[in-house]
């Protein structure tokens, strides 16, 4: 009898935790992954999301680094000498989609998950 409850209970453990492993953090996807963002000027962004939270801009011949988090809903970055900008994340960005967002600070873009 003892046996039968600690193998249900092991049983039990393990199937709560295969039904969690599916979820992870807002905005884990994009880690290791690149956006593309057009701006209303149609100048062209390539992103790219690190694990630590740095985040890499290229644009042109110039590349910066930043920081990115997701905060209640939002996409946020932070770039040396700028003020903080979020973008609405309202669901995982998918492989291919483009979205039209409007930022925090009035800035117009189209974003796609290369």
């Amino acid at each position: 009898m003892r046996h039968s409850l600690l193998a249900l209970l092991l049983g039990a453990l393990t199937l709560g935790g295969c039904a969690t492993l599916g979820m992870g953090r807002a905005g884990d996807e994009l880690v290791g992954e690149a956006l593309r963002m057009q701006t209303s000027r149609g100048q062209i962004t390539h992103l790219l999301f690190q694990g630590d939270g740095t985040v890499r801009a290229a644009f042109g011949e110039s590349v910066v680094t930043g920081r990115w988090s997701v905060e209640n809903r939002n996409l946020c970055f932070y770039w040396t000498g700028a003020p903080r900008e979020c973008w609405p994340y309202a669901a995982p960005f998918r492989r291919g989609e483009t979205r039209a967002l409007t930022s925090d600070r009035g800035n117009a873009i189209r974003v796609t998950r290369q």
